[in-house]
């Protein structure tokens, strides 16, 4: 085997798993929705709606208030200086971990698309996707998942037949010397 098709096969087997992972991420996207929908008493939950992107100045705050958090986790106190602490009570390290979640799942959190699924499984990555959706039971009446990830899959294995079986016919000649 050349190293070109160990590259191949590795990068196959890694964008498979990738894909997998996304499919998993999509429906947990999914699931946050539909749970907030419920909390909130909305009943028709849209899931092609992409949030809004935050204000810059929203953004800016967090940028602060995340860097904060981590100088004063990271900082030791002096104890000749004592802050005012009559209003405020520290936080333990739960607290300040829950927060920086918060903050971070509020500036950073973006939905899988399916645009990004189809676009991996163009790739080659239709097998994990095909396979997350029977293990994660999710979108299994979706036209789309059910009838494109199959066809695009066949495509796959269809092209990447055809090229390994070009490589590993020449290959053998390329190296006895055989073509020049």
């Amino acid at each position: 085997m050349s190293i070109l098709t160990i590259i191949v096969v590795g990068f196959l087997v890694f964008l498979n798993i990738f894909s997998f992972l996304l499919v998993k991420c999509q429906k947990n996207d999914r699931e946050k929705k539909i749970l907030a929908g419920i909390a909130e008493g909305n009943t028709e939950i849209e899931f092609e709606n992409k949030p809004e992107k935050p204000k810059p100045e929203e953004q800016q705050k967090a940028k602060d208030t995340l860097e904060s958090m981590e100088n004063k986790s990271k900082e030791e106190k002096d104890d000749s200086v004592f802050d005012d602490t009559e209003n405020a009570m520290p936080k333990d390290k739960k607290q300040q971990k829950e927060d920086k979640l918060k903050v971070m799942e509020r500036f950073s959190s973006r939905p899988v698309s399916d645009l990004k699924l189809f676009l991996c499984a163009i790739l080659g990555g239709a097998l994990g996707i095909y396979i997350a959706l029977f293990v994660f039971k999710y979108r299994l009446r979706d036209i789309t998942m059910m009838v494109f990830i199959p066809t695009i899959l066949v495509l796959n294995i269809y092209i990447y037949m055809q090229v390994f079986t070009v490589w590993l016919l020449l290959l053998p000649f390329g190296q006895s010397g055989f073509i020049r």
